[in-house]
């Protein structure tokens, strides 16, 4: 996954059933898919879970605006990812252990923040360039 380009968000949020909304989720499924199976998800619940971040970008894309900033739509979908995982915890009355000494709480907290190390973790692990 190299980059996330404005032209196939545009195609992709003007009809979620053609190629290039079947591209973005191909591009962001394994992106996503890593950050539930290090926030302790299972396999079967990641892809669960995956499917409904999906669902929700694909209803909600064409609302999206983009700031112009690189990284703008990963930080929209990493948004939408941490309320997922967090009404997911919650349906299961669950909280993982959390690693490196921080609270479950904690490391939603971090993914949601675009400041924090965690962030740039799923940043650097995906660079991606605008192109128009």
């Amino acid at each position: 996954m190299n980059e996330t380009s404005l032209s196939l968000l545009d195609r992709a949020r003007q009809d979620s059933r053609n190629h290039s909304w079947e591209r973005l989720a191909n591009l962001y499924s394994p992106w996503l898919r890593n950050w539930l199976v290090r926030d302790g998800v299972q396999t079967a619940d990641s892809d669960d879970l995956v499917q409904e971040v999906l669902l929700t970008v694909s209803r909600e894309l064409p609302q999206f605006e983009h700031s112009g900033r690189v990284g703008a739509f990963r930080s929209w979908l990493r948004t939408i990812l941490v309320h997922r995982l967090r009404d997911f915890w919650r349906s299961k009355k669950y909280r993982p252990a959390a690693t490196g000494g921080s609270s479950w709480a904690e490391q939603l907290e971090q993914l949601a923040d675009e400041s924090s190390n965690a962030s740039h973790e799923s940043s650097s692990e995906s660079t991606f360039h605008r192109r128009g």
